[in-house]
């Protein structure tokens, strides 16, 4: 799970604020266990639509996240980038 998800799941504005300003990389899907014991591969902003964080959500598209263009990795550049967001 990456910062930026943690923070959508749970509706924390001002944290995605603080994450969308340092230019984290926001299209890099997490596991999410969902009741049940089931596990999703969600990104920060399907995250927030799913809980129906919609400011959360709008914030993050206005930032640039894509709702279908998602990866499960990520960026190779982030292991060798100290202000990297996971």
């Amino acid at each position: 799970m990456t910062p930026v998800l943690a923070a959508a799941l749970n509706n924390h504005l001002p944290t995605c604020v603080i994450l969308v300003r340092s230019n984290c990389v926001l299209d890099v899907a997490g596991e999410v266990k969902f009741p049940g014991g089931v596990y999703r591969q969600l990104t920060a902003l399907q995250g927030a639509i799913e809980r129906h964080h919609f400011t959360v959500a709008r914030l993050l598209l206005a930032a640039g996240a894509s709702f279908d263009n998602t990866s499960t990795q990520p960026p190779q550049h982030l292991f060798n980038d100290d202000e990297g967001c996971l």
